[in-house]
């Protein structure tokens, strides 16, 4: 596989930047020669006098996701290696309606208020301020209650192909055709409003005013984003002691009472035979590079990794700040005392039959014969870290 460049080592993070930098610019220059640096332009898709916005996205999800299958497909690209955002429902939830808000009251996004800004647009520049108080307010109010709902309804990675029992380049296609029918119907919608707004006559600027404001957004990318970007961080040796049992990790899976993430590092063969339930397949030389935790994962959640015999405790080097542990024994101990029909212990001894009663509601649950499992009592093992400030996740289209 050459790609994701990035996490395959073609390059380091600091070129990454410098290139991340550069498309931003085309994909900037593209958004403006679209019309989406005028805040009326992109206002009328909820007039419904204009879907450009509307074509133009789904144009982009399209050839993002052809592009991606069929590079995967002639073996170009891996996507084990690439980062999807984890699914919390609730957050994300609350976040689309503050962002829809935000979007018809301003009349831009995030990403169209900087184009619109570097278009020389003013409500472009009171939109950009408006969004980073509210980066600052966040910051401010980041409460543990407000980092509790923050991180809840945590499906972990979720896939529609998986979501609907899908293969992945049949729901590629059966979108493709829908998009095709939407594109269609969107063209309908345009003939049925189009006398509730005309965009004929924009407003324009000043080219001198444009071009000013253009430099002071590619002069703030080079002098701010590119230094800060910093070095991947430090490697550590893993710690045999960070450990989580097979019936830890089972009740984790259930309760859901951490923000986990599990990591299988087995071969993709072994993976697709049996997992466990939201566990997602990452090759090991993929969790072995450091640009893979350093740009993509969050240092608040744990990773709990998954091997064949539990014996990469001592062999997987993880980046300093993230927290995670080894499932001991493997795949192979969780086979056995998850998926195995546990037997009755002999006698009565309190401790073995409260065990056997964990064991057996735990093999019902993973093996789809119950919806529900007890508590566990073990305690769960006591995680080292560095230290290190929390990143706060931040975002934008």
């Amino acid at each position: 596989m050459n790609a994701p460049f990035l996490n395959n080592g073609l390059f380091g993070l600091d070129i990454g930047l410098v290139l991340a930098v550069f498309i931003g610019i085309g994909f900037g220059f593209s958004l403006q020669r679209g019309g989406f640096g005028s805040s009326r332009k992109l206002a009328a898709q909820f007039y419904l006098y204009d879907m450009t916005v509307f074509k133009v996205m789904f144009t982009a999800i399209i050839t993002a996701m052809v592009g991606l299958f069929g590079l995967a497909k002639l073996g170009f690209l891996s996507l084990d290696a690439m980062y999807i955002n984890p699914t919390f429902l609730w957050p994300q939830l609350a976040g689309g309606l503050l962002l829809g808000a935000g979007f018809i009251i301003s009349g831009y996004c995030p990403g169209t208020s900087i184009v619109a800004f570097a278009s020389g647009k003013i409500d472009g520049l009171l939109t950009i301020i408006g969004v980073t108080a509210g980066i600052f307010l966040f910051g401010i109010v980041y409460t543990p209650e407000l980092q509790a709902f923050h991180t809840s309804g945590d499906f972990g990675r979720v896939l529609l192909s998986d979501l609907f029992g899908v293969e992945p380049t049949l729901l590629a296609l059966i979108i493709t055709v829908f998009a095709g029918v939407m594109f269609i119907f969107a063209e309908w919608i345009e003939g049925k409003f189009a006398g509730w707004g005309k965009l004929d006559t924009l407003p324009t600027n000043s080219p001198k005013l444009r071009y000013a404001m253009t430099m002071i957004v590619v002069v703030f990318a080079v002098i701010f984003v590119v230094p800060f970007g910093g070095s991947a961080p430090a490697l550590k040796a893993y710690s045999p002691d960070q450990e989580v049992t097979p019936l830890q990790l089972a009740e984790m899976v259930i309760e859901k009472s951490e923000p986990i993430t599990v990591i299988d590092v087995r071969t993709e063969e072994k993976f697709a035979e049996k997992s466990i339930p939201g566990s997602e397949n990452v090759l090991k030389e993929n969790v072995q590079n450091v640009n893979y935790w350093n740009d993509n994962r969050l240092q608040h959640r744990i990773y709990i990794l998954v091997d064949e015999n539990g014996e990469s405790g001592n062999s997987i080097a993880l980046p300093e700040g993230f927290r995670a542990l080894i499932l001991k024994g493997g795949f192979n101990a969780w086979k056995k005392e998850i998926l195995t029909e546990p037997v009755s212990p002999e006698g009565s001894n309190p401790s073995e039959m409260e065990n056997f009663k964990v064991r057996q509601a735990f093999y019902a649950y993973f093996t789809g014969a119950a919806v529900s499992a007890p508590k566990i009592s073990a305690p769960m093992p006591q995680i080292q870290t560095t230290g290190k400030k929390k990143k706060k996740p931040s975002g934008g289209c």
